[in-house]
């Protein structure tokens, strides 16, 4: 078994010596995608449209505690039945707002995943092409965790995806 692994790292260890124009990159693609104009157009629209939820929920809120002071008001007024028909109706606006809170989240949610789509589309359109054009055997995500060790002879490809897509 042992001679047979022998074998084996001899066998990859000369094939990569015989191919010397071996070429690797990596990019910190989190850090590039951040960089790009769309990516910052992508982030105003989210953050617009979170201002308006945000809006909406403390309209739904303000209401909320004006009926929720209006029932401690009328508290000593009320019969039994009409505190239990005001406790219930509380609890239901209440469960509305919650409601509302998870529907805005996941919308929100949604919201970036197409937002970020068409991104992630083009820097991986771009990215495929760079490699190909300059001849890249792998290109290596560089903040995966899994590059051990980064040679000087890595090429970071960030500047060559901004210089595709034309990105200062």
């Amino acid at each position: 078994m042992k001679r047979l692994l022998l074998i084996i790292v001899f066998a990859a260890s000369f094939g990569f010596a015989a191919n010397a124009q071996l070429k690797f990159g990596h990019l910190d693609s989190q850090a590039f995608i951040e960089s790009l104009p769309e990516y910052t157009k992508m982030q105003k629209t989210l953050d617009d449209e979170t201002s308006k939820i945000e809006s909406q929920f403390t309209t739904l809120q303000e209401e909320f505690n004006k009926m929720q002071q209006e029932a401690q008001r009328n508290e000593a007024k009320m019969t039994a039945e009409e505190k239990a028909a005001k406790e219930t109706e509380l609890q239901e606006t209440y469960n509305k707002i919650q409601e509302f809170l998870q529907t805005s989240r996941k919308a929100l949610e949604e919201r970036q995943r197409e937002l970020m789509m068409p991104i992630i589309q083009k820097t991986q359109k771009a990215l495929q092409e760079v490699g190909d054009e300059n001849g890249f055997i792998y290109i290596f995500e560089a903040k995966a965790g899994v590059i051990l060790h980064n040679s000087p002879s890595s090429v970071d490809v960030a500047p060559l995806l901004k210089k595709k897509l034309s990105v200062n």
